[in-house]
C-alpha cells in the first residue's frame, strides 16, 4: 500500500484513466497502419535516412535538403539494424506521437493549475476534459496523418511542444535539448526558438518588476 502511494501509481489510474485510456486507443489505431509505406516528401526523407547508412555512415545525408540531422537521426536509429524495416520506422514514429501527446498533456496540466496535490484528481478540470483537450491534438488529422510517415514539421511540432513543456515545469536542460533538436530539423524551428526566446524575456522582466 505504502509503494502505491509512493508512486503515485493510485492517483494516476483514478485521476487520469481518461488520458491514459486515450493514449491506448491512439497506439490502437496507429498500429493498424503499422505498414503504411512513405508517400510524397516523405519517400525524399526516408531515402536521405537510408542513404545515411549504406553504404557507409554519412551524417551529411541526413539534412535532406534542410538542416534535418536532429530530426532524422532518430529515424536513423531505427534503421541501422534492419535498413528499410518500414515497421520500426512506424514505431519510431509512433513514440514520436507519444512524446508530442505527453509533453501536450502537460501543458494543459501547467495551464489549468492544481486544485490539491493530495487529490486523486488534482487538476482544476475534469479528467475526462483533460483527455478530451489531448484528444483534439491525438485525433486532429494533421498530426495524426503525420504520425504515419516522416516529416519534418512533424519533428518540429514534437520537439516545440517538449521545450515547451519542460520551460513550464523548469527542466532547463531538456528543454535546451529539445530546442536545439528543434532548431537542427527544419527552418521554421528557428522562428520558434526566436519566439519561445522572446516570451522567456518578456516572463522575466514582468516576474522581475513584480519583485
Amino acid at each position: 500500500n505504502n509503494l502505491w502511494r509512493k508512486y503515485n501509481i493510485v492517483r494516476f489510474s483514478v485521476g487520469y484513466r481518461y488520458t491514459f485510456i486515450l493514449l491506448l486507443l491512439f497506439i490502437g489505431i496507429r498500429l493498424l497502419y503499422i505498414d503504411f509505406v512513405p508517400i510524397w516528401d516523405a519517400v525524399s526523407i526516408t531515402r536521405c535516412t537510408l542513404a545515411a547508412l549504406k553504404p557507409q555512415i554519412n551524417l551529411n545525408q541526413l539534412n535532406c535538403h534542410h538542416l534535418s540531422i536532429g530530426y532524422l537521426s532518430f529515424l536513423a536509429m531505427s534503421q541501422f539494424i534492419d535498413s528499410g524495416n518500414h515497421q520500426s520506422l512506424s514505431l519510431t514514429l509512433l513514440l514520436f506521437g507519444l512524446l508530442g501527446l505527453y509533453s501536450y498533456y502537460k501543458i494543459v496540466i501547467f495551464q489549468f493549475g492544481k486544485k490539491n496535490e493530495n487529490s486523486t484528481n488534482s487538476a482544476k478540470i475534469p479528467a475526462a476534459e483533460i483527455a478530451l483537450i489531448v484528444a483534439l491534438l491525438a485525433f486532429n488529422p494533421l498530426f495524426f496523418a503525420n504520425s504515419l510517415a516522416p516529416s519534418l514539421d512533424f519533428g518540429v511540432t514534437v520537439f516545440f511542444l517538449t521545450a515547451l513543456y519542460s520551460l513550464m515545469y523548469g527542466y532547463t536542460l531538456q528543454a535546451v535539448s529539445a530546442m536545439t533538436l528543434m532548431l537542427f530539423t527544419k527552418e521554421p524551428g528557428m522562428l520558434l526558438y526566436l519566439a519561445t526566446l522572446s516570451g522567456c524575456l518578456v516572463v522575466f522582466r514582468i516576474n522581475r518588476a513584480k519583485k
